[in-house]
């Protein structure tokens, strides 16, 4: 039963929330391995040494695994569509927000913010494509939700091998 509705969910409904979870997927893990792919980039851009261009993936991790179990206690108590579109959009306000990162400290507070909004989506999301695929009790449907990640984890290596002209291009300016 849909929860806005209360009317059953159908093959065609299934198939579009799976879709859309399933897209917001392969931007999830784009996202998270386009750093990795430019490093180089920002790293003569914004005057960074080796170090300090791994604390944004360290702080990233560190953020999301302590942000992934609050969202998952949280999800008790508020809706957790409210908290995936919360954290997809707190996600995307800070994935763009490094493109615009003039240093250590801004490029490091932005890949923060990432993984609280990373967290708030990858805790919650595989739990609605689930429901989605047991109800729809599709084909089609169990194979769109496990497509993307071979998918995504090769993407941001194409960017960089394809020469994107400048490393903001990778997260969206």
């Amino acid at each position: 039963m849909s929860a806005l509705t209360n009317r059953p969910i159908t093959p065609r409904d299934a198939r579009l929330a799976v879709t859309v979870l399933t897209a917001m997927n392969l931007l999830n893990y784009f996202d998270r391995y386009v750093p990795s792919a430019v490093k180089e980039q920002f790293k003569v851009d914004l005057g960074l040494t080796d170090a300090q261009t791994s604390w944004p993936l360290t702080a990233f991790v560190v953020v999301y695994m302590i942000a992934s179990p609050l969202f998952g206690a949280l999800a008790d108590r508020v809706r957790r569509t409210w908290l995936i579109a919360l954290g997809v959009g707190l996600w995307s306000l800070a994935t763009a927000s490094a493109a615009w990162a003039t240093g250590f400290v801004s490029l490091l507070l932005a890949r923060a913010l990432v993984g609280v909004g990373e967290a708030a989506y990858a805790t919650l999301a595989p739990l609605h494509v689930h429901r989605f695929v047991v109800d729809a009790d599709d084909a089609r449907t169990r194979m769109a939700a496990k497509t993307m990640a071979p998918v995504a984890h090769d993407a941001p290596n194409q960017v960089r091998t394809q020469g994107t002209a400048y490393w903001t291009v990778a997260f969206c300016r």
